[in-house]
């Protein structure tokens, strides 16, 4: 990429990721430092680094954080990091450190959507659950009874993998295009309820947000590293030599981070590596004076309210919000200190039927409107 693509680029990484609450890492060293402290864990043994560059950046969020001394302070760590910069193109990676997976998991396929869109790229979302721990336990003992069952029909070398990782066999079965890697187990079958009342959370967002989306069961990244939820997009293809413009891989890794560092992390990240890019306007501000706030009430309103976010920048309109807090009294807060004009209010009754409160604070006056009237109505407001 060229200096002005890149510069580009950045310009609209920064613009989507502060609209979602992600901060450059140190905008955010300077805003956690104001996070209450918390007792330190123990250091543990150094830390296996993955060898496939999107999974490398995907784990350095929490290497990251312990690198500047950030794992000592307790809240919702949220920034993005720029990985690699070249000729050839630029990763970028977003992450959601100790934030609970029911908001981190959705907010990370909200702001890659987000960006995605804005840059003009055509995609469709894939998803898969691994599981915690005791559901990938419960993965292993199936793929060895599968192993031993199908010896006679699978190759020497993975065959041989097997015997010593059957997690790593499999990937490696996947990668074939050998006819018993679409009959194998896939971990989605092997749940325990905690992780499918995760991956009930996360399709109840996709639904919500209307994201074109697919269950991919076969979608794994690396056991090694990754636990939980995992997700992909499939970018279109360039016109120019018919390969992708960006690479997407996203996902948690809680069981690596309690491995290497701490048992109370939560940890997921997504990684975008784009290979081209094709300078564009940021969108021109509809409104110049509109002081904006967002509140959502329950856990759905507030899945709801990043759709919401979603419409608000595509129109060039930023809005004072906490995304993943369910504390109506706290983000009322939020508005009266930044003085907001605008309040928009997501309740149950508004996210069912997609629609959102507009009260006018000056007047104090509302109304509920469709979703899709609310940028209209919010020209209407400050005219």
């Amino acid at each position: 990429m060229t200096k002005a693509q890149v510069a580009n680029l950045s310009h609209h990484i920064d613009t989507v990721a502060r609209h979602y609450d992600f901060l450059s890492l140190g905008d955010h060293c300077m805003r956690a430092a104001s996070f209450p402290l918390q007792k330190s864990a123990a250091e543990k043994a150094s830390a296996t680094i993955p060898e496939h560059p999107l999974h490398r950046s995907l784990v350095s969020g929490i290497h990251t954080l312990y690198r500047n001394e950030l794992n000592v302070r307790r809240g919702n760590h949220l920034f993005y990091t720029i990985d690699e910069t070249t000729d050839s193109g630029m990763s970028i990676t977003f992450h959601a450190i100790d934030v609970t997976h029911s908001f981190a998991d959705p907010l990370l396929i909200q702001v890659t959507r987000s960006l995605l869109s804005m840059l003009g790229y055509e995609h469709r979302i894939r998803v898969n659950m691994i599981g915690d721990k005791d559901a990938k336990r419960r993965f292993s003992r199936e793929l060895s009874d599968f192993f031993k069952r199908s010896t006679t029909t699978i190759s020497e070398p993975i065959k041989a993998v097997s015997k010593s990782d059957v997690l790593a066999a499999y990937r490696a079965l996947l990668a074939t295009d050998d006819d018993i890697a679409y009959v194998s187990p896939v971990s989605i079958d092997h749940l325990n309820e905690k992780s499918r009342r995760n991956l009930r959370e996360i399709l109840d967002y996709l639904d919500i947000s209307e994201t074109p989306y697919e269950i991919d069961p076969r979608l794994t990244g690396d056991y090694a590293y990754h636990s939980g939820f995992v997700f992909t997009a499939d970018v279109e293809h360039t016109a120019e030599n018919n390969s992708p413009a960006c690479t997407v891989f996203g996902g948690a890794y809680d069981d690596y981070a309690h491995l290497h560092h701490d048992q109370r992390h939560t940890c997921a990240s997504v990684t975008l590596r784009f290979t081209t890019h094709v300078s564009k306007e940021l969108p021109k501000p509809l409104l110049t004076n509109a002081s904006i706030a967002l509140a959502a009430i329950g856990f759905t309103p507030k899945l709801y309210s990043y759709r919401i976010m979603d419409t608000l920048l595509q129109a060039g309109l930023s809005v004072y919000h906490s995304p993943t807090s369910l504390s109506l009294s706290e983000q009322l807060r939020l508005a009266t200190a930044h003085q907001a004009r605008i309040i928009l209010i997501a309740g149950t009754h508004e996210a069912t039927r997609k629609e959102i409160i507009i009260r006018n604070v000056t007047h104090e006056k509302q109304q509920t409107i469709p979703l899709t009237k609310l940028i209209s109505s919010l020209k209407s407001l400050v005219r």
